[in-house]
């Protein structure tokens, strides 16, 4: 009896033994799994951050063939989506199967393919402006024509296409109708001034008169009231409206709006004044960009950069530094104004706090296939419905990332 009792204590501190060994073995599994884990997640992190650090947010990823996508325009729809027009091959064609199109791009930067890729048949006509309008139809700016697709894609053939040369912006009315600016001097071979305004269904709208100026008008924007305010180009001396002129809901000068009155555009003296973009703020204060000089008919005075000005065309604000051709104007949510910046071959994008102040935490360096200073309307900035920042342009790299054509930035902080 007492070598089985010895028998069976033998044998149950033998299974405890092997149960010991077994939990010991489990726990160490455990611990390698957590371990591991830990690990992956850690390198997960670290590689979010060198993503972070290079400034460019990589989920956005266009997949264009060849490494000469050219983004000329572009605009967002309201589900996210973009509408992209330029010279690019899409990634089903073969490398170097380059043309001039219109196409559209989920919120991820990949090909809408359900979206039909509108070709124009003469490749040598550049595209200038896209503009999504509210029932999600895209009017599309050629330097010869002025077109407009349906949501698909397809053609729009109840819109009356016109004969037009350069347009630079297009601008929309709550009602439908359709303002043009640009560097025109005829619509539907008639002759007209450069600014101008289509009814819904693209024909001209004879109510809207002639304004005034002989120089281009590259940007321009609509108040709530139906005023204009218009960003111009270089202005001649006989021009008495100077380079940026309020105009009323029917077409003519206001003339009583004080930065018209208080700056002379001549380019005499200390060289050529030149706008690119204006805005709207929240509060109705304007901002505007470019190379100012002669301010007050003073030959010595110039401003280069952005200036913000109250809704009666006084100054207000002349913002950090002299930095030169400031291409595009966004306004975020916060307050805060990013910039883009255009230099020879590269450009900066810039951050400003509301004060004009330069907000040192943004900084973006571009390289381009081009000198965009020349081509000031072929390069932008557009927002995306949850706030993402997207860069459109001659663009084959950010902070020496190669990318090309269209790039997503790290901009939430």
């Amino acid at each position: 009896m007492q070598k089985i009792i010895s028998k069976l204590t033998a044998i149950n501190l033998i299974s405890t033994t092997v149960l010991l060994a077994f939990a010991t073995l489990n726990i160490f599994a455990q611990n390698e799994g957590r371990s591991l884990q830990a690990t992956k997640q850690n390198q997960k992190i670290k590689q979010n951050d060198e993503l972070k650090d290079t400034g460019i947010d990589e989920t956005f990823s266009p997949a264009f063939r060849g490494e000469n996508a050219e983004i000329i325009a572009a605009d967002i729809q309201k589900d996210g989506k973009i509408i992209i027009a330029g010279v690019f091959s899409l990634p089903h064609e073969i490398e170097g199967n380059i043309k001039m199109r219109v196409a559209r791009l989920n919120s991820d930067g990949t090909v809408d393919k359900t979206f039909k890729v509108f070709n124009y048949p003469n490749v040598n006509v550049p595209i200038t402006v896209v503009k999504v309008q509210p029932d999600g139809k895209i009017l599309v700016a050629y330097t010869d024509y002025l077109i407009r697709l349906n949501v698909d894609g397809s053609w729009d053939s109840g819109f009356t296409s016109r004969g037009i040369s350069t347009i630079y912006d297009i601008q929309l009315y709550e009602d439908g109708k359709i303002l043009l600016s640009g560097q025109f001097s005829y619509f539907d071979y008639y002759n007209l001034e450069k600014i101008i305004r289509l009814n819904p269904d693209g024909s001209f709208d004879s109510t809207f008169r002639k304004a005034w100026g002989n120089n281009m008008v590259r940007k321009s924007v609509i108040t709530d009231d139906g005023q204009i305010y218009a960003a111009l180009g270089p202005s001649p001396c006989s021009d008495e409206n100077g380079l940026f002129p309020r105009i009323n809901p029917d077409g003519t000068a206001d003339i009583t709006f004080v930065f018209s009155q208080n700056f002379n555009a001549c380019t005499s003296g200390i060289g050529p004044s030149d706008l690119y973009d204006v805005v709207i703020e929240k509060d109705g204060n304007i901002l505007i960009s470019g190379e100012l000089s002669n301010i007050n008919n003073n030959f010595n005075k110039s401003v280069k950069g952005i200036t913000r000005l109250d809704k009666n065309g006084a100054v207000l604000t002349k913002f950090e530094g002299n930095i030169g051709s400031v291409n595009k104007i966004y306004p975020q949510p916060d307050g805060k104004i990013i910039t883009l910046i255009a230099g020879v071959q590269n450009a900066e994008i810039k951050r400003y706090f509301s004060n004009g102040t330069i907000d040192p935490s943004l900084n973006y360096n571009i390289q381009a296939n081009y000198v965009l200073y020349y081509f000031p309307n072929f390069s932008g900035i557009v927002t995306q419905p949850d706030g993402k920042i997207l860069v459109y342009g001659f663009i084959k790299g950010v902070n020496g990332v190669p990318k090309y054509g269209i790039v997503r930035l790290n901009t939430n902080n």
